[in-house]
């Protein structure tokens, strides 16, 4: 056996083999080479802001396909056209890959109109933040259910339960006031920031008139109250249902206002409003100069 392994025979045999074995391998690597294109790279072109009309026709001038996977609604882009794609401009890939796109609709998604009957004021506000509707303008009828929706209305009309609607769309609610015709103290909102007057204002049942901002604005979450109307009169008082227009600006330095009401405590069972405490509280990043 041994002397089979190493005679001439065996070894020239084996040599062919392994002669064989490695051209393989080397027409086996260019091979893949070539089919799978390695190394071959082209750039992804910028398919952001392309009507969808167009998509077919620039699809035949680049070695790539697109595929539509998903559809939005927004104002940032033009209706009908690519809000995003993936892999991002500018980016390597081989030919025949695939770009994933997200196009802008040329309608707002619909949704169906939550049933809010009987649901108290804080309830409602959820569900409907919940399917993507906005709480609109509040109104209150003579009714022993305080505070419970009688009504929701869309443009000026009663809306039924798994109506479609737009998404985003304002819903108005009109409201029981308990036939109590309760009246509450003016609310002084100077110096406190606009989400935390907005929010405040939607606990007690009160509405948003004109929401007026001085420019220049470079951060949102910073905007301060520096008049409000009707201007603040504790001797005056208002009912669920009024409005306030609001004027805020950015730049609080200027802003004059009664540090004591300020840091005055806003609580419900003082308005006569209910049990639950109001879950605002002043704050206390002044402006010392």
């Amino acid at each position: 056996m041994l002397r089979f392994i190493f005679s001439r025979i065996f070894l020239k045999q084996l040599a062919i083999l392994l002669a064989v074995a490695t051209s393989g391998l080397v027409l086996l690597h260019f091979w893949m080479g070539y089919v799978t294109e390695h190394g071959t790279v082209i750039e992804v072109p910028n398919y952001l802001g392309m009507p969808m009309k167009d998509l077919d026709a620039f699809a035949d001038s680049v070695p790539l396909q697109y595929v539509i996977i998903d559809s939005i609604y927004s104002d940032d882009f033009p209706k009908g056209t690519v809000a995003d794609q993936d892999p991002a401009p500018g980016t390597g890939a081989k030919q025949g890959r695939k770009v994933y796109l997200t196009v802008n609709a040329m309608m707002p998604q619909q949704v169906k109109m939550p049933d809010l009957h009987d649901l108290s004021f804080r309830q409602a506000k959820a569900v409907l933040e919940t399917v993507g509707l906005r709480l609109g303008d509040i109104s209150f009828r003579p009714d022993i259910a305080k505070n419970a929706v009688l009504d929701q209305h869309v443009g000026g009309r009663s809306v039924r339960s798994g109506q479609l609607l737009f998404k985003g769309a304002r819903v108005n609610l009109v409201l029981g006031d308990g036939l109590s015709n309760v009246e509450m103290p003016m609310p002084y909102l100077l110096y406190h920031r606009l989400d935390s007057v907005t929010q405040y204002l939607r606990s007690l049942s009160l509405n948003i008139g004109v929401v007026v901002i001085d420019t220049p604005v470079t951060d949102s979450t910073r905007l301060r109250v520096y008049r409000q109307l009707p201007a603040f009169d504790p001797q005056r008082t208002i009912r669920g249902g009024d409005s306030f227009d609001i004027f805020v600006k950015q730049d609080s330095s200027a802003i004059s206002y009664d540090r004591a009401m300020y840091r005055m405590l806003w609580d419900r069972d003082t308005l006569g409003l209910g049990n639950e405490p109001i879950e605002i509280e002043p704050e206390e990043d002044f402006d010392e100069n």
